[in-house]
């Protein structure tokens, strides 16, 4: 497996909301602040992240420890992005909740109990039967994901059930423009007046 920092990202820690990922999390509020006045479907949003190139996985490159500029001189490499290549996936919702748990903690203590009595729910209720799909999918094909939670009063004496909806969704790249590129260069000793 490999699990270069930033240039690879594994399942595993994706799902677990890895800050080493490379990509871009975004959250259920983000999505549904942009998607929310929308009225068409299908739904827009755009998304920025960065793309990163690692040189050392290259072919090419793999045979050597450093840059043999004197045996070839200056290579130019050009390249295509296919935007069908993406993948997306869904953070397990139960690290996102205990993620937002942590870092609001003191905000949520000090909001009452109402908050903290759902949050409890969330966690003592969350069941292997909310089947959403677990792996990366790949961009233009349909993934089972959860769009919504919420805690649904039972009786009036106030005994709530947790509702989970897991609707099928499809993710597509309409169009994309380059920004910025960075390239992961270990150990090619490239100097900054080679990569201008």
């Amino acid at each position: 497996k490999n699990n270069n920092r930033f240039v690879h990202s594994l399942y595993e820690n994706v799902r677990k909301d890895d800050i080493s990922c490379c990509g871009r999390y975004l959250s259920i509020k983000e999505i549904s602040d942009v998607l929310a006045p929308q009225t068409a479907v299908p739904y827009a949003m755009p998304v920025g992240f960065t793309v990163s190139i690692p040189l050392d996985d290259l072919l090419i490159f793999s045979a050597f420890s450093e840059y043999p500029n004197s045996l070839f001189g200056d290579l130019k490499i050009k390249f295509k992005i296919n935007p069908s290549a993406f993948v997306f996936c869904q953070v397990d919702p139960v690290m996102s909740m205990a993620k937002y748990y942590t870092i609001k903690k003191d905000e949520l203590l000090s909001s009452g109990q109402d908050k903290l009595k759902d949050i409890d729910l969330f966690f003592r209720n969350w069941s292997l039967t909310f089947q959403y799909t677990n792996m990366f999918t790949q961009i233009g094909c349909t993934a089972d994901l959860i769009t919504g939670v919420r805690a649904e009063e039972l009786t009036p004496s106030g005994l709530k059930n947790l509702v989970c909806d897991i609707k099928p969704v499809t993710v597509s790249v309409r169009n994309y423009i380059i920004t910025a590129v960075t390239a992961n260069m270990c150990g090619y000793k490239a100097s900054d007046a080679c990569l201008n």
